[in-house]
């Protein structure tokens, strides 16, 4: 039989199921919480606690049961796995992934707005795109 306490205060019962701002995941029959936090390169535990808000082992194993609808172990019985979940409830959540923040504009400095910029064969200025040897400096490129 899997270790199972049941927690003082559960997550469900403290409107912290399913957590704030976390994206649904169906779990897979293969997957185990290190194969999914690896995924989504976090630490398994803290998946853990985004989920249940605990770190005790027998607890997890409760709301695996409760609320994932875990009914199999693969480790001989001491922590239920995602193989066989009911797929009514088969489903934990991975936190949402914040936007990437947004890239800091370079400043342009003054000297090199009025620079000419040289590209192939012609040079831009403040003159207008001219071939080179057509700017004055007497030289073919």
């Amino acid at each position: 039989m899997v270790n199972i306490k049941v927690p003082l205060n559960p997550v469900q019962k403290r409107g912290l199921w399913p957590p704030k701002g976390g994206r649904e995941y169906p779990v897979l029959d293969t997957d185990d919480w290190w194969k999914i936090a690896a995924r989504e390169h976090m630490d398994a535990w803290a998946l853990i606690e985004f989920n249940f808000q605990t770190h005790v082992p027998e607890e997890v194993n409760w709301y695996l049961r409760e609320l994932v609808g875990c009914r199999h172990s693969r480790d001989g019985g001491r922590n239920y796995a995602f193989l066989g979940a009911d797929p009514k409830l088969r489903k934990i959540y991975l936190p949402a992934v914040p936007p990437p923040p947004p890239p800091k504009p370079i400043p342009w400095p003054d000297k090199l707005k009025e620079a000419p910029v040289r590209g192939g064969a012609f040079e831009r200025s403040a003159k207008g795109t001219l071939p080179l040897h057509a700017q004055g400096d007497g030289e073919p490129p």
